[in-house]
């Protein structure tokens, strides 16, 4: 029951900041570049992403107390702290190598790194997501958004 209300608390909280964000950006006038991209275009898709987060938070938290059984608490993975460090050097990495590697091979590490320190150590799987990931990124922001991203100050 107390992990339970641990859980349910970060999701209401993440649910109404979502939903107040949506609020705040659904008020301002959609004029922007194209018939479909304004300035709040991705702010709005996140709002609502985060909104959708916090429901599933405490989606998760509610069937968690309709069960008869609670679940028992699973120790915590030894680490955390290093791995945490780590993530951190990897986004100053990632912000680092932006402007000279460019959007697609600075994301494809960034990606492939970040994959590594949430456990994953299957080479083929890293590989792939660093092939998917940046490249449909790259296809939405260029293509869909028409935002131009960094090119490769290295590669000219």
């Amino acid at each position: 029951m107390n992990g339970t209300v641990r859980e349910a608390g970060p999701g209401a909280v993440v649910l109404f900041a979502g939903l107040g964000f949506l609020a705040y950006l659904l008020a301002f006038p959609a004029d922007g570049v194209s018939q479909y991209v304004s300035p709040t275009t991705l702010p709005t898709a996140m709002a609502g992403s985060l909104a959708a987060l916090g429901a599933l938070m405490l989606l998760s938290a509610w069937r968690r107390l309709r069960a008869a059984a609670p679940p028992e608490d699973a120790p915590r993975p030894a680490g955390g702290h290093a791995r945490v460090a780590a993530l951190l050097a990897a986004c100053g990495g990632y912000v680092a190598l932006l402007p000279l590697a460019g959007y697609l091979v600075s994301t494809a590490l960034f990606v492939g790194a970040t994959a590594w320190l949430f456990g994953n150590r299957r080479a083929a799987s890293i590989i792939l997501l660093m092939v998917l990931v940046p490249a449909v990124l790259f296809m939405f922001f260029e293509k869909f958004m028409i935002i131009p991203l960094p090119g490769a100050l290295l590669l000219g």
